[in-house]
């Protein structure tokens, strides 16, 4: 147990997240002990593991911004309000609409998770977003001011804010509005709106600028860089497959084949050449000539590239010794496998290939005596048990599904429940999964002929009937379907299974954009790759604020709007009065407390507690007053003679009487139960994500 807890211990402290936060904190404890006292109001709040450093100096500076043509600033704020509540329309309805799809089918795409750092991101995609979001926040934060300040609500202070536990999880920028003002009855509703939605319109407007940049990235770079390429990253041993070893080395970049230009982004690239999608025709024998660009001298070399065949079988393994492999991965029917019937298990040892001993040092492996042999050939793999699998080889599948059946390919797995009833179990989707038939199949859908042969009454699976049929080449085949129980014809689309069959033997990393210049050529050719990453990241924090923040909880900007609109609608009625108990810090240069009614009819008692005791202050040290000019009282002035003693920091307790808006346990009641529906579904989103996927920390790496 000991043992456990100290290699937690020590997990926790090495980590790269630990580390900075550490140095984050003890920097924010030496702030405390140099500045803390010397200059009152930097620090504001530090409690363990949060701190608040606040500061009025941009106060000035963001009430000039709101004092330039105000009159402009109120009308783009309201502007605002409408953009804002049409994404918190749409947050609400996404959480629930997404919610739906994690229950019924769930996809990586419905996954909601917090973006925290060392928990759902990792070290190196926390630093894109740094920027990102120190930059998002600070502007959420200064529109609230700017949009303050042109409906002269003043802003207390400004500053920057830390939290996290073990690890800094949260940062940010913050501005403290006058809210005893903006909550009083002379600011109008409207002022309350455009403040509470400034932020996220202004947050919606970075997210537009960001997808903007994203997809005119190539005119963004133009002036700097050329077309995007691909870069080698690794060339492959004889052992391992690999055709050309002794020809490509790590770091080539390759800007042309046989004089066509590669261009990424317009789609010609090694994969479109290599099957044959451009006017570049690939077969095996051949070989292609590369042009090489030399980032050190910035010039160009060209190197003949032989072209050999590219088989599969449908599994992954690793070589475990010299002359034994271990399976790691036997595809299925869905991944495009083409062995998964053949009773071949993952972490079955093998030592033989096609009867000889397997030996690495000799080139005897898998991969290797996959470039012997053609594509309707066999692999004979024994195991150390002595049982052998005999494996289809087959030339690499580009489609899910490739070898559901031997000629051709439809887009469809299928299930039999016996007996040849066969159910179509998924369709493919046309647009993201190389479907062809979306639309014509449906899952479930009963299969009761195929161009007129009856399945259940045949005795041939359906398999063998399909893959007996002689058929062209994209030749439609008749099918007789049950629907809903309703029988229906049908014609469904053929490919010829779509198969990769050449080979390079090589990795390559498809980020590399050739440059113009010699400042492009210092920042290399994978800077547009970290500045694509950067704005991808922009994006994505800047629509997310813009998402979230306008859902009707407590913390965020959407609870404001809700809570103003349900007063709107309801109404105020003051009709009764209540009693109220507040207390507050003592500070001798502070004369006047704002209390949190606006309608004081009385001040009951007022008492002061302190390390002495407890005493009641009489009735000439304290009056009330209009301290927002609505006309009714709701500020306590303290009048206190100057030669008082009070300590700083004692406790003002102040009971009042005050009118009470008889509306108001309806409101709170309407705005409580939204509050919670939201917050149940968000967690709900957020719960079913882990719960479906896990640890998906891979998703947030674009």
């Amino acid at each position: 147990m000991s043992i456990n807890l100290i290699e937690i211990l020590l997990e926790i402290v090495l980590n790269p997240f630990f580390i900075i936060s550490s140095i984050f904190w003890i920097i924010m404890l030496i702030i405390i002990i140099v500045f803390g006292k010397k200059r009152k109001g930097l620090i504001n709040i530090f409690i363990p593991l949060f701190a608040m450093v606040g500061t009025k100096r941009l106060n000035k500076f963001l009430k000039r911004v709101s004092q330039w043509h105000p009159k402009f600033w109120r009308i783009f704020w309201s502007c605002g309000f409408f953009v804002s509540f049409f994404f918190m329309i749409y947050g609400i309805w996404f959480i629930f609409y997404n919610l739906v799809s994690l229950i019924i089918s769930p996809s990586i795409e419905n996954a909601i998770l917090p973006l925290v750092p060392g928990l759902t991101i990792d070290l190196p995609t926390f630093a894109y977003l740094i920027i990102p979001i120190l930059f998002v926040v600070t502007i959420h934060e200064f529109s609230h001011a700017i949009a303050a300040g042109s409906d002269n609500i003043n802003v207390l202070s400004t500053g920057v804010f830390a939290g996290g536990l073990f690890y800094l999880l949260g940062f940010g920028a913050y501005v403290e509005v006058d809210e005893h003002t903006l909550n009083s009855k002379p600011s109008l509703w409207k002022t309350r709106l455009r403040i509470a939605a400034a932020g996220t319109y202004s947050n919606a407007i970075m997210a537009g600028i960001g997808i903007l940049l994203i997809l005119n990235f190539t005119t963004l770079i133009f002036p700097f860089y050329g077309p995007r390429v691909f870069q080698i990253d690794y060339v492959s041993y004889p052992y391992e497959g690999g055709y050309n070893y002794y020809n490509l080395i790590e770091g080539d970049v390759v800007v042309a084949i046989n004089e066509t230009l590669i261009d990424i982004d317009n789609e010609v690239d090694l994969n479109k050449i290599l099957t044959n999608k451009t006017q570049i025709k690939c077969s095996v024998g051949d070989s292609l000539n590369f042009t090489i660009y030399n980032v050190n001298s910035n010039s160009y070399l060209y190197k003949s590239v032989i072209l050999g065949i590219y088989n599969f079988i449908g599994i992954s393994y690793e070589n475990i010794s010299n002359g034994e492999l271990k399976i790691n991965q036997v595809y299925s029917a869905l991944q495009g496998g083409n062995n998964y019937d053949k009773n071949l298990t993952v972490g079955t040892l093998i030592t033989k290939i096609n009867g000889t001993q397997v030996d690495v040092s000799k080139n005897i492996t898998i991969d290797y005596t996959l470039t012997q042999v053609q594509p309707g050939d066999y692999l004979n793999l024994t195991a150390n048990n002595g049982v052998s699998y005999l494996l289809d080889v087959d030339a690499v599948p580009l489609v899910p599904g490739a070898f559901i059946f031997e000629n051709l390919y439809m887009g469809i797995l299928y299930e039999d429940l016996g007996n040849n009833d066969i159910h179509i179990s998924k369709v493919f989707n046309n647009l993201t999964e190389s479907g062809i038939n979306e639309g014509i199949f449906k899952e479930g859908d009963q299969i009761l002929e195929v161009e007129g042969i009856d399945i259940q009454s045949n005795e041939h699976s359906f398999k063998n009937i399909i893959d007996n049929l002689t058929l062209n080449p994209s030749e439609p085949i008749n099918f007789k379907i049950k629907r809903d129980q309703e029988i229906l014809e049908i014609n469904a689309n053929t490919l010829e299974i779509p198969t990769k069959s050449v080979k390079i033997g090589i990795f390559s990393n498809e980020n590399y954009w050739i440059p113009k210049n010699f400042l492009s050529i210092w920042f290399s050719g994978t800077f547009p790759f970290y500045l694509l990453r950067q704005l991808l990241w922009f994006f994505v924090v800047a629509f997310s604020v813009t998402l979230f923040n306008m859902l009707p909880l407590p913390i965020f900007d959407g609870d404001r709007i809700v809570k103003e609109i349900i007063n709107k609608i309801i109404g105020e009625k003051y009709d009764s009065t209540e009693k109220k108990t507040e207390e507050f810090y003592y500070k001798r240069e502070k004369k006047e407390y704002p209390l949190n009614q606006y309608r004081i009819n009385k001040i009951n008692s007022l008492k002061l507690k302190s390390e002495e005791g407890e005493i009641i202050i009489g009735l000439d040290n304290y009056h009330l007053i209009d301290g927002t000019g609505d006309g009714f009282k709701d500020v306590l002035a303290l009048t206190f003679p100057e030669t008082s003693k009070i300590k700083e920091k004692s406790i003002l307790v102040v009971n009042y009487e005050y009118q009470f808006d008889s509306k108001s346990p309806i409101k709170k009641k309407i705005i409580n139960s939204i509050r919670l529906i939201i917050t149940l579904a968000f967690l709900a989103n957020i719960i079913l994500s882990f719960m479906r996927f896990g640890n998906i920390l891979s998703i947030f790496n674009f």
